[in-house]
């Protein structure tokens, strides 16, 4: 039972009790003995208060240190969700770049095949002169002496066709060497692909789960405050009959909640401030995403305007995170932007991110940097025209920062702005 409870059940009859007790006071003197007989109800009435409020203190008590263990959960979540984020980009990162590995082993084997065929068509022409030769020996300089001019020019020829034949041989020994070694190192790398995909789909199913879990306690947070308002909302019903008897009582315990109410938002608003002031983390931001970086603030975004922000491609179905601390303002579909998520980070400043696929948070949620908050598509996000502008197949996020309402160049907060884009 709440202490709100206790005090209802408790503090109506005291209230009566207080009352009949007032009531005979005139009398006291001509009825001395039944005074004192209400004075003792009221005496006891007091103490079952006192016990009742004791054992409200305490279950508050244990009610505070349960939610110090959900704020915990929620905490060690969200710190699992920001380690899990971190190991998918990464992870993105070594498949793209064993995907390169490949591509090229791919290409060398493709050229030194060709150059296999090449060798083998010369060897083939050396060896169909090698058996003319053979079934048209030159003459022997003994038998036919006259003939010695023919015989010179077929040791001539062995002796040039010989070492050719013995070199064509040592190459395409090294090349068929090589070729081996190639497809050796291919299946490694593919193999490196495979088990970086595999892991990916369980770290992915893991966020999946995890998210799941925060938005479970959230429900139960928001299940909790509607139970309280619902008894709030029967305590006042029930309380309008006794209204007179109890306004003063109610008045008081009004101000007592509002107070208490502005404490926890004030509680809550400050647990929900970004740890450092977001002017104090410029140079100190990673991009939200894998991928490469396309097209920067202020280059000509090819309608003879400036791009007003930067612009990642990146892999398909690529995880995307927040770039710093904040709270979610936006997010949904808007206009041409898409799906668009907006952050406040404090100070004036905002964050924009178009493009996304799916996003996983909701307006008015507080996100730490490196949390999850979506995921890309397959390809470009064709409501924001920027893979159409760009001519990129790739999805592309598009991040602009904004402070007090204007763009501004994000350059300044990224901790590097070259051509590979890190999370």
């Amino acid at each position: 039972m709440r202490a709100r409870d206790i005090l209802r059940h408790t503090l109506l009859p005291l209230t009566l009790c207080l009352a009949m007790a007032l009531a005979v006071v005139p009398a006291a003197h001509a009825a001395g003995e039944e005074f004192t007989e209400r004075a003792k109800e009221t005496e006891d009435a007091l103490d079952t208060v006192r016990d009742q409020l004791e054992s409200a203190r305490s279950e508050e008590q244990s009610l505070a240190k349960e939610k110090e263990a959900l704020d915990e959960e929620a905490k060690a979540l969200s710190d699992r969700l920001i380690a899990l984020a971190a190991s998918i980009q990464s992870r993105e990162g070594a498949i793209t770049t064993a995907e390169r590995r490949l591509d090229g082993l791919d290409a060398e084997s493709k050229a030194l095949r060709s150059k296999l065929a090449d060798r083998h068509y010369a060897l083939a022409e050396l060896l169909a002169g090698l058996q003319r030769l053979e079934r048209n020996p030159p003459p022997a300089l003994a038998v036919k002496p006259d003939d010695a001019l023919a015989a010179l020019r077929g040791a001539m020829l062995l002796g040039t066709v010989v070492p050719e034949l013995e070199e064509e041989a040592n190459a395409l020994s090294r090349d068929l060497a090589r070729l081996r070694s190639l497809r050796e190192q291919m299946i490694r790398e593919g193999e490196t692909v495979t088990a970086n995909l595999a892991r990916l789909r369980s770290e992915r199913a893991e966020i999946e789960t995890l998210l799941e879990r925060k938005s479970k306690l959230a429900e139960a947070a928001g299940q909790e405050l509607a139970t309280s308002r619902e008894r709030a909302d029967e305590l006042s019903r029930k309380a309008e009959s006794l209204k007179q008897l109890l306004s003063s009582l109610e008045e008081q315990r009004r101000k007592a909640e509002e107070e208490a109410k502005r404490a926890e938002e004030r509680r809550l608003a400050k647990a929900m401030e970004p740890q450092v002031p977001f002017t104090e983390i410029k140079g100190r931001l990673g991009f939200p995403v894998q991928g490469a970086l396309v097209s920067h603030y202020g280059s000509n975004n090819g309608f003879g305007g400036k791009v007003r922000g930067d612009m990642i491609a990146t892999r398909p179905n690529a995880q995307v995170t927040a770039p710093a601390d904040g709270h979610i303002e936006f997010a949904g579909t808007f206009r041409s932007y898409g799906q668009l998520l907006i952050l406040n980070v404090g100070e004036g400043y905002h964050i924009l991110l178009a493009g996304l696929n799916e996003i996983s948070v909701g307006t008015g949620q507080f996100v730490r940097a490196g949390e999850p908050v979506g995921t890309m598509g397959d390809g470009p996000a064709r409501a924001t025209l920027i893979g159409d502008r760009l001519g990129d197949p790739r999805p592309v996020l598009y991040i602009e920062f904004r402070r007090d309402g204007e763009t501004i160049d994000p350059a300044p907060w990224w901790v590097g702005t070259d051509k590979e884009a890190r999370g």
